[in-house]
């Protein structure tokens, strides 16, 4: 080492990686979305994201019963508007093609639905409703609130059946 040289190349670039890193770690506590330590397969219960509390203005039952009956309208409805696009494709093969996977989808749809409602109460769920859309899956349970267990456990059974991500799954609980 030279007379009189303080710090070398090697040391200042080594001090410089260090404040980089403690600058990363800084911003990460600072600007860290979850508020405090997360781990890995640690569950979080989202009110404003994934699950609400929807209040009804009736009868509870009544609501699942209306929900239930309105979605077997829409899709006797749509069988109905499939087999009159049917009749009336007569003999071309690429619309009854389409037909026919149109049926199909419906039908999947409906088993998708009826298995997260049947899990949910065998997982101890007094009744719950599932409607499946294009894009997204949306689960109205009944319940005063649900915990992070209980969202966890909804949203596992969601994935599972759809097969949509956690994202595009919605909890809904009805008091």
């Amino acid at each position: 080492m030279k007379k009189g040289k303080v710090l070398g190349k090697s040391q200042i670039i080594l001090a410089v990686m260090v404040l980089a890193l403690g600058a990363a770690v800084w911003f990460n506590m600072k600007y860290s979305s979850s508020g405090g330590t997360k781990y890995l397969g640690e569950a979080q219960y989202v009110n404003s994201e994934n699950s609400e509390l929807l209040e009804t203005s009736g009868n509870v039952a009544d609501y699942f019963e209306t929900a239930r009956a309105e979605r077997e309208a829409s899709y006797k409805a749509a069988q109905e508007n499939i087999t009159e696009a049917i009749k009336t494709a007569g003999g071309d093969a690429a619309a009854l093609s389409e037909a026919s996977k149109t049926v199909s989808d419906l039908a999947l749809r409906q088993k998708k639905e009826t298995n997260i409602e049947t899990l949910l109460k065998a997982k101890g769920f007094p009744d719950a409703i599932a409607i499946i859309g294009q894009n997204d899956v949306n689960v109205v349970v009944k319940g005063e609130s649900l915990s992070g267990a209980q969202t966890v456990q909804i949203q596992d059974i969601a994935m599972a059946q759809s097969g949509f991500a956690i994202d595009k799954i919605k909890i809904l609980a009805v008091k």
